[in-house]
């Protein structure tokens, strides 16, 4: 019997698991959704800047580089 409740709590704890982490995972890979515009922009120091990394304003994304 305990060994029986042992497993039961094991696969409850990785389907628990499972489903958080896709939700974070859903919730980070988020397009941008509508219309879309293009801008440009000069930096004298692009160290660590990458094409396709997102651009946040106010910890919101807005976009991609």
């Amino acid at each position: 019997m305990t060994q029986r409740r042992t497993l039961i709590g094991l696969v409850l704890f990785l389907v628990v698991s499972f489903v958080l982490s896709w939700l974070v995972f859903v919730t980070l890979q988020r397009g941008v959704e509508g219309s879309t515009r293009s801008y440009t922009a000069t930096f004298t120091d692009v160290s660590g800047l990458r094409t396709g990394d997102d651009v946040r304003v106010a910890g919101v994304r807005v976009g991609r580089v």
